[in-house]
């Protein structure tokens, strides 16, 4: 959000309430959301002394999550450096886009924690529930950042480009 329109000076003005909003926002989603998933797949925030950043750290690293969840930095870190900023998205971002986007995530977690939650108390197991996140995240991740690179026209998708043109329609917003 912070680089998104750089010589708008508007922007920047938007940019003074909008970043403090989401994130204090969106934080407070995807917080209750980790607390939900550490009581139904962790055993409860107790048994691991509570929630900070030394509890997600210890929790990923105890369910040997830690490959899995450096890959997802990676991934997304790379796609923010090649796509967002190599490729000049940031000029072409709208602010309300690049704040109300990561919401669509949210119906998804909301899902995928009450499935999950209904699955792990049917099956006395939380395997089916993590399959199931991983399945959903990974199509609805992979559907967005297509979608994604077809509407902000980076420089590898969009009308044209294999991508862009068989995924998704130039009439597809």
């Amino acid at each position: 959000m912070l680089a998104a329109q750089p010589k708008s000076e508007i922007s920047w003005a938007g940019k003074l309430f909008l970043i403090p909003f989401f994130i204090v926002h969106y934080g407070m989603f995807t917080f209750v959301h980790g607390m939900f998933v550490v009581a139904l797949f962790g055993g409860g925030a107790a048994r691991l002394g509570g929630f900070s950043y030394h509890t997600l750290l210890s929790a990923v690293s105890g369910a040997g999550l830690t490959v899995p969840v450096a890959a997802l930095v990676a991934s997304h870190g790379f796609s923010f450096f090649h796509n967002y900023l190599a490729g000049g998205e940031y000029q072409r971002a709208l602010l309300p886009q690049l704040m109300f986007q990561p919401y669509g995530r949210i119906v998804v977690l909301h899902l995928t924690v009450l499935l999950g939650g209904f699955l792990v108390m049917a099956l006395g197991s939380p395997v089916a529930a993590i399959v199931l996140l991983v399945g959903l995240k990974t199509a609805i991740d992979l559907g967005a950042h297509l979608k994604e690179r077809v509407k902000l026209g980076g420089r590898n998708s969009g009308h044209g480009s294999d991508v862009g043109s068989t995924i998704f329609s130039p009439r597809d917003p």
